[in-house]
């Protein structure tokens, strides 16, 4: 792995649902040599605030509860790690069309399962919606929500629209939103715009010879 060259408090949050954003915190996924985002339960735990999963003031108070029990801690880390790498392999084997391995997808139910224990239906305005019961105990809950996005993004209409993006050694996947599936770039700025650097380089090179 190579050093990344932003934090997981930089990472980009555009492919369109939670759990493709978290599959995206590796860098040149399809490179030689990738740069991962997460290193730490630390890095988790900003990722978790930079989505919108955790306030900055339970980040705060899970880091001291990882200080404490820093065993459960990175146990809580390699669960996440796990179950973004099955993800991963779970969304390209389908846009590959080859088959689902059986173990990625007894990890994501693994997970799942532990979500779904702290899942609660809680009132909203006149209506029902769903909500999380932790607490500082809880190490594991920025990784909940992760998992019912992926069961959702499986299970959903949303699934045939999932794209990855062109740059050779990206990697990254998306929601691709527009009307003909024409979206190419997990970011235009990004990698949409070194695209067309090159393609103006091989343009101007060819205009010399």
């Amino acid at each position: 792995m190579a050093e990344p060259t932003i934090t997981a408090a930089d990472i980009s949050l555009g492919g369109g649902v939670l759990c493709l954003d978290f599959v995206n915190s590796v860098e040149d996924r399809l490179a030689q040599v990738q740069a991962d985002m997460l290193n730490s339960y630390a890095d988790l735990l900003t990722w978790g605030e930079h989505a919108g999963l955790i306030s900055k003031a339970t980040r705060r108070r899970l880091l001291r509860r990882a200080a404490q029990r820093p065993g459960q801690a990175h146990a809580v880390f390699a669960q996440a790690i796990e179950l973004r790498e099955a993800l991963y392999r779970i969304l390209m084997a389908r846009l590959q069309n080859e088959p689902t391995q059986a173990a990625d997808l007894a990890t994501l139910n693994n997970a799942l399962a532990r979500a779904r224990a702290h899942e609660r239906i809680e009132p909203r305005g006149g209506t029902f919606g769903w909500t999380w019961q932790a607490n500082d105990q809880d190490l594991d809950q920025v990784i909940w929500p992760i998992a019912r996005s992926a069961a959702h993004l499986l299970m959903s209409d949303q699934l045939s629209r999932v794209g990855i993006c062109s740059n050779q050694t990206c990697g990254w996947l998306f929601i691709d939103s527009s009307r003909n599936h024409s979206r190419r770039w997990c970011d235009m700025r990004d990698c949409g715009n070194r695209a067309k650097a090159r393609r103006y380089y091989r343009r101007k090179r060819s205009a010399l010879y």
